[in-house]
């Protein structure tokens, strides 16, 4: 076991010993998660931002605000000028722009449809929805318009005086929302985010096998057997190398976008992450063992490496969710282990406990001792590759 780590030791300080290691395999993975949690992160939850300048010289224009502030997910504020409105939309500074014109309740009770100006730059899901929310809130108006005026008909009261308590008691929802923010995954970038360190902890474990067949070319590892140690000591020296850069890297990357970037992985404790992780590094070690197995140089290793990375974090919806992949492709994707990875961290956003995706960490280990003992293939020092 001493020689193992004696072995695992310098397999780590040829993978980071220099400045052009540290920088490719721990600063560049760490800046390019980063970014694209950066990107990313705020993309799920959005409030949206919208103005508007009240020209109404009656009172049902203060009532389709009213209700336009009611909605969930809009922040609704008012400006004093068209031209404060032309400024804001201009420098990106809202999502629209609402602006109710000045014979606005004239307009509505003379029972037609008022000319409401929306302002916005380009079409977006934020306007869309604003213009759909306003003239609901219009309608809503027109209606309790014809309906005081039945009620005038019918009991003689001052249909102003009626319209202005029935919108009043309309905007005060007898049905309050308490929001609990929970545990539940609220940014739909997240499955990109995980596929992406994925990816990259399946390129990177790439590059241990990459030193492990450079050693077999070389006849490195012939003249370490040639000492006083066993073939397997020296296979569990090359794993446990390979396996401890990944965890560093792993470690790493989590650490500095939690505490650094300030991401929280949508609330999933960092253990937790970092063993799903750390269960799929195992397999991702054996997936490139797998195929090292069948390679003569590193040059061809390097070129399979390429055709395994992309298809198969394609395949394990790594880019996007498998729900929108074809029916048969998501049974193939049981066969990779980014579908089983991606899989458990979904759950765990959605508020599972460990134990819940215990089958899917299961299923990673198993990967990786199949893999492991077909691509330990590559790793017998008495042999030189072909």
């Amino acid at each position: 076991m001493n020689n193992s780590l004696i072995i695992a030791g310098f397999f780590i300080r040829r993978m980071l010993g220099s400045r052009k290691a540290l920088l490719s395999r721990i600063i560049i993975p760490v800046a390019v998660i980063s970014a694209i949690i950066g990107i990313t992160a705020s993309m799920g939850a959005e409030n949206i931002r919208v103005i508007y300048y009240n020209a109404d010289q009656g009172q049902l224009g203060k009532h389709v605000v009213t209700g336009l502030q009611g909605k969930q997910g809009f922040t609704v504020e008012p400006v004093d000028s068209m031209e404060e409105v032309k400024r804001q939309i201009i420098a990106h500074q809202a999502s629209g722009a609402l602006v109710i014109p000045r014979d606005f309740s004239a307009v509505l009770w003379e029972g037609k449809l008022p000319d409401v100006e929306l302002f916005e730059l380009t079409q977006t899901k934020s306007t869309v929805m604003l213009r759909q929310y306003s003239d609901a809130e219009i309608s809503r108006v027109q209606q309790a318009i014809v309906q005081t005026r039945a009620a005038d008909a019918a009991i003689g009261q001052d249909h102003q005086a009626l319209l202005e308590r029935l919108l009043t008691q309309q905007e005060q929802s007898a049905i309050k929302t308490n929001v609990d923010p929970g545990h539940y995954n609220l940014n739909p970038y997240f499955n990109t985010i995980i596929g992406i360190m994925l990816m990259f902890l399946l390129m990177m474990s790439s590059g241990g096998i990459h030193i492990i067949m450079e050693d077999r070319v070389n006849r490195t590892m012939q003249r370490v057997y040639s000492a006083p140690v066993r073939a397997w000591e020296i296979t569990l020296g090359n794993f446990l190398g390979n396996a401890a850069i990944g965890s560093i890297q792993i470690s790493v990357i989590l650490l500095f976008t939690r505490y650094v970037i300030g991401y929280d992985y949508n609330g999933i404790p960092l253990l937790a992450l970092f063993l799903v992780l750390e269960c799929f590094l195992l397999a991702a070690i054996g997936m490139t063992s797998a195929i090292a197995g069948t390679v003569r140089d590193t040059k061809s290793l390097g070129q399979v490496n390429n055709i395994l990375v992309t298809p198969t974090c394609m395949l394990g919806g790594c880019f996007w969710p498998l729900a929108i992949m074809p029916d048969f492709m998501q049974k193939i994707a049981n066969f990779v282990p980014q579908k089983w990875a991606i899989d458990a961290a979904m759950k765990l956003s959605d508020g599972e406990h460990l134990m819940a995706v215990a089958s899917n960490l299961g299923i990673l280990l198993l990967f990786a001792v199949l893999l492991l003992s077909i691509g330990a293939s590559i790793l017998r020092p008495a042999q030189r590759a072909l």
